[in-house]
């Protein structure tokens, strides 16, 4: 990354481009340094069942193709002359950074099996055309899903352990009432280890019951507003 690039994750931005329609496929070059290998024959496939869909991203200055260097070539192959393309205005190492993530994007992706079984089985026996799929895939898919099922099955069931009760505090306390003029009521969460807990338990209850309050939460202000005083904090 140069010196003067600096990526922040509230800032974002639409990269300077321009739409063609109807770009002559000629105008466009294969990236040399595109690490990807496609299935061009899946593509072709496509096109001939689907047509060419989408657009093609190409570098302005060079001409290089960033996102879609198969499907170009496919096109070639099945004949087409001119292609929807989007332009993009940049330097070699943005139009870098853009060829590969378009790439590593759909590599780290992954399937919802499940879902993408019940997608292809809606298509009819040996109609899978243009999808890229096929009933081989299908078979290893139903496998795949049903393995995962037998094996969820004979996970035992787990009895949750009885949580420990305390005689000196009720974890279900009731809220106290809401002063009158109280403006806004918030839920306080704390995480601390179980021997941390019951010792808080116990000092508040005892707070509590000392002070005549109605509720460990009041003793909670309580102790918190002693604590501040003698420490010449402000409340």
């Amino acid at each position: 990354m140069s010196p003067d690039h600096v990526w922040s994750p509230f800032v974002a931005d639409v990269t300077d481009q321009a739409y063609e329609a109807t770009e002559d496929i000629g105008r466009l070059v294969i990236h040399p340094r595109n690490p990807r290998v496609g299935d061009v024959d899946k593509i072709r496939e496509s096109i001939r069942t689907n047509g060419f869909y989408g657009v093609v991203v190409a570098q302005r200055s060079t001409g290089y193709v960033l996102a879609g260097n198969h499907r170009v070539l496919a096109a070639k192959a099945e004949g087409l002359t001119h292609l929807p393309v989007t332009w993009i205005e940049c330097d070699d190492e943005t139009a870098t950074r853009i060829l590969l993530v378009d790439n590593r994007a759909s590599d780290v992706a992954i399937y919802d099996d499940r879902e993408l079984l019940a997608i292809l089985q809606e298509f009819d026996i040996g109609d899978l055309f243009g999808t890229g799929w096929t009933d081989a895939d299908i078979e290893e898919l139903e496998k795949l899903v049903g393995t995962v099922d037998e094996d969820v099955a004979q996970i035992p069931e787990i009895e949750p352990e009885p949580e420990e009760e305390s005689d000196d505090f009720d974890l279900n306390v009731e809220a106290p009432e809401i002063p009158e003029d109280a403006d806004e009521i918030f839920n306080l969460n704390i995480l601390v280890s179980r021997q941390h807990r019951d010792s808080i338990q116990r000092i508040l209850v005892k707070v509590r019951d000392d002070n005549g309050l109605s509720s460990t939460s009041e003793a909670l202000v309580f102790a918190m507003q002693d604590w501040a005083a003698g420490a010449g904090m402000g409340w």
